[in-house]
């Protein structure tokens, strides 16, 4: 085969493969453009899907009162929650909404309560969490979310969250 055949051979192949890698990265492109920001596509959201229950019945609490609260939290996706022992652990955590702005009370910062365990897909583990009520009385919307870290707040990543309208009184 002379040159002048090799080098059109070699170009018509670099032009297809050139070809091709265009019509990946527009598939890739389409795609990105459908999943939620920031998100890789092996990732998702699936990683933070959390479902977050109580059998407790807090309608009201004294100001600056401490309740213990059992929840039970489900790992509704298809991957390990690390628990105690990982850097990236796996924990829930909870804050108030002051329900009349919209706000987040953010006194005395995020409690946070470890996993045992690592917790694997479809599977409960049931947390004890000390409570503290707001310093001020009024509304309140209590608001359990599972958070990991250095990662993410499972809610930020479109989880959904245990809220539990409370009264603070005096």
């Amino acid at each position: 085969m002379g040159e002048k055949a090799f080098i059109f051979i070699a170009a018509c192949f670099l032009g297809v493969v050139m070809i091709c890698q265009q019509e990946v990265r527009a598939e890739n492109k389409d795609a990105q453009a459908a999943k939620p920001a920031g998100m890789s596509a092996e990732k998702s959201n699936n990683m933070f899907a959390q479902k977050i229950t109580t059998a407790a019945k807090i309608n009201t609490m004294r100001v600056k009162e401490v309740v213990k609260i059992s929840v039970k939290v489900k790992n509704l996706s298809s991957q390990i929650w690390p628990g105690r022992a990982a850097e990236k652990s796996v924990r829930l955590s909870y804050y108030w909404i002051d329900s009349e702005t919209k706000k987040p009370i953010m006194k005395g910062g995020r409690p946070r309560i470890y996993l045992p365990n690592d917790l694997v897909p479809k599977k409960s583990a049931t947390l004890k969490i000390n409570v503290v009520a707001p310093e001020k009385p009024g509304k309140y919307i209590l608001r359990f979310t599972m958070v990991q870290e250095h990662v993410a707040w499972f809610e930020n990543k479109g989880a959904k969250t245990l809220d539990i309208p409370v009264t603070i009184t005096q």
